[in-house]
């Protein structure tokens, strides 16, 4: 496969499918996303899952990043919405070694986000629910612009 990279930017689609923890993880999603984006900016999705009840979106880090994962689940809640738990979106992170993550789960007509600090590599994000009806969902995606490490000089 070609490779087509771009490397001024810290997070970068991911074209090569060469490491097998990813294929492997892509091969358990029906879509996958390529997600493209600068530091500071966010990439904004939104779409429904239905049949395919997993979307999957795949990014690479070129350096050590806080990555802010911030989902919304459109749907209903209806009159037991928060004891259907099969209408939850589930949130997962895999990493190019294969190391799977469960971030958070989000209920219908709920929104979560959550923060997390990635090292530079290739991540897949997995969005998956189990019911067969459809759920919208946003999904915003960003990279912070800077790392803020505790550093205390003695």
């Amino acid at each position: 496969m070609r490779k087509n990279w771009q490397l001024r930017n810290p997070v970068t689609c991911l074209k090569d499918q060469a490491s097998s923890s990813l294929a492997l993880a892509h091969s358990r999603v029906s879509q996958l996303k390529l997600v493209r984006t600068a530091p500071g900016r966010s990439y904004d999705y939104i779409d429904e899952l239905s049949r395919e009840r997993s979307h999957s979106f795949a990014f690479r880090l070129d350096q050590t990043r806080k990555v802010s994962i911030d989902l919304a689940n459109e749907r209903d809640p209806g009159l037991f919405g928060e004891l259907l738990r099969s209408r939850n979106i589930e949130v997962t992170l895999w990493s190019e070694s294969g190391q799977k993550q469960a971030l958070f789960s989000v209920a219908p007509g709920d929104r979560d986000r959550e923060t997390v600090t990635l090292a530079s590599g290739r991540y897949l994000l997995e969005l998956k629910t189990h019911t067969h009806q459809k759920i919208d969902y946003a999904l915003k995606l960003m990279p912070m612009k800077w790392l803020l490490l505790g550093y205390f000089a003695s």
